[in-house]
């Protein structure tokens, strides 16, 4: 490893270029040869051979948990969005293009997220590092000791940054999205995270794991979310993607996969990323010591399906979430209500983006809308105010309306007397039989 470049002249943030992730910078479940294996697949049809950086038994003991496992609850939204994707735009290129604009260097890209982070006032917390070698778009890091210990203010944190082609974020309106989705997100919950009293025993406090499926799941959900917000097309359609492949990964092999994908995205080098992308690939054959060979066996997933399934279960339910006390750490929904009078306000960071938690909420709403998530707290909601609309309605009908008598209660008049017209003397009137008056 040979860093390239120094730091930024802008300001205090360290930017660094390094031609290869460091190993201990690599996820447990990363690839440590992928382009290798990549033109081996590529260029000679080779089944590729992966070597990780864990053991065997620590990869197959986060295989066999539950982030791990396949979930179909949301394929038929996911496949929606891709097929409306491609009848509306054709290719994945002229997508990436509305949505995130033209192409730009590592220079503008690196000036960018500076200036993002002056204006967020983090500048100097976390370093800015690019590398070729990076398997994903970027990925946001931290390192210092473990959480037991209780010492957040020694962690240090790093935005590893992909600064190649394959990074389809690396554009004018792309690496906003980016940084919204690794600083506005991930960064300012963890951050966040470290102030509260249940940082060190989230046990104690009756919270979740960081790294069950639900908290991973809406990390993930949220940082998916905020990328879209601002892109110039909010199609949810990377998120999408990366769900079906994972779906579609327990019926087909590595190849068959990405033979298949091949509908959706033309580019092979995204459809490379995307079908070995965090071990989305169906099936593992141990070959020695930390290798593995894709088969056709069963699939798993470990990463790809919580972002598109977090993004559905917080566009459907925007409506009931305090944004600001989900900012507050690294929490899920359901247990809002369990910290509310216990996370500390004061000192929280929020994105500019979340200030204004009603407009926030309006553009998730219009997200939610583009990508045909219904929300049911939002039908509710308007099956209540058309109730309430009718019943207002009817009080100012009744309250202008004019009154009408009730004839079924008012007496009979009184029967007329008629007269009794029969013949009688002349200068004679007879009113009855009886009686006779006599007139002149």
């Amino acid at each position: 490893m040979r860093p390239v470049g120094n730091r930024d002249t802008a300001g205090v943030t360290e930017v660094r270029t390094l031609e290869t992730v460091p190993i201990r910078s690599r996820p447990l479940l990363a690839p440590i040869n992928t382009e290798e294996q990549k033109q081996r697949f590529l260029h000679h049809g080779h089944l590729p051979k992966f070597n990780l950086r864990g053991s065997e038994e620590r990869v197959q003991g986060a295989m066999r948990t539950k982030v791990a496992q396949i979930k179909f609850d949301h394929f038929p939204e996911a496949k929606k969005i891709l097929e409306t994707v491609r009848e509306k735009f054709g290719d994945e290129d002229r997508l990436v293009e509305a949505a995130f604009g033209p192409l730009i260097d590592q220079t503008e890209a690196t000036h960018m997220v500076s200036q993002y982070l002056v204006e967020h006032g983090v500048d100097g917390m976390l370093k800015i590092l690019w590398s070729g070698d990076l398997n994903c778009s970027g990925r946001m890091q931290w390192r210092g000791p473990a959480q037991k210990y209780n010492r957040p203010e020694l962690r240090r944190y790093s935005l590893w940054l992909q600064n190649t082609a394959e990074n389809m974020y690396l554009r004018q309106h792309g690496i906003k999205c980016l940084v919204d989705h690794e600083v506005g997100t991930h960064f300012f919950r963890m951050l966040n995270d470290g102030f509260q009293p249940w940082y060190s025993n989230r046990d104690g406090f009756g919270l979740r794991s960081c790294r069950s499926w639900e908290a991973i799941a809406i990390e993930e959900g949220l940082a998916t979310v905020n990328t879209m917000l601002q892109a110039k097309v909010k199609y949810l359609w990377v998120p999408a993607l990366l769900y079906y492949a994972s779906c579609m990964s327990t019926e087909m092999s590595f190849s068959d996969l990405f033979q298949h994908l091949e509908t959706f995205i033309n580019d092979v080098h995204q459809r490379w990323k995307i079908v070995m992308r965090d071990q989305c690939w169906p099936g593992r054959t141990w070959q020695g010591s930390g290798t593995i060979i894709g088969s056709c066996q069963e699939g798993l997933c470990l990463q790809l399906m919580p972002c598109f399934t977090g993004a559905v279960e917080i566009l459907r339910n925007l409506e009931v979430i305090d944004f600001h006390l989900l900012y507050s750490g690294k929490v899920c929904i359901d247990e809002l209500p369990r910290i509310r009078r216990l996370a500390r306000r004061d000192c929280i960071k929020l994105p500019h983006f979340l200030l204004d938690q009603e407009a926030y909420r309006k553009k998730l709403r219009q997200m939610a809308a583009v990508n045909n998530i219904a929300s049911p707290h939002r039908r509710n909601e308007t099956k209540k105010a058309s109730a309430v609309s009718k019943q207002r309605a009817g009080n100012m009908s009744r309250k202008f309306s004019l009154s009408v008598p009730n004839l079924k209660n008012v007496p009979e008049p009184p029967k007329k007397i008629l007269l009794n017209r029969r013949k009688a003397a002349p200068n004679v009137l007879t009113y009855s039989r009886k009686y006779q008056y006599v007139s002149g």
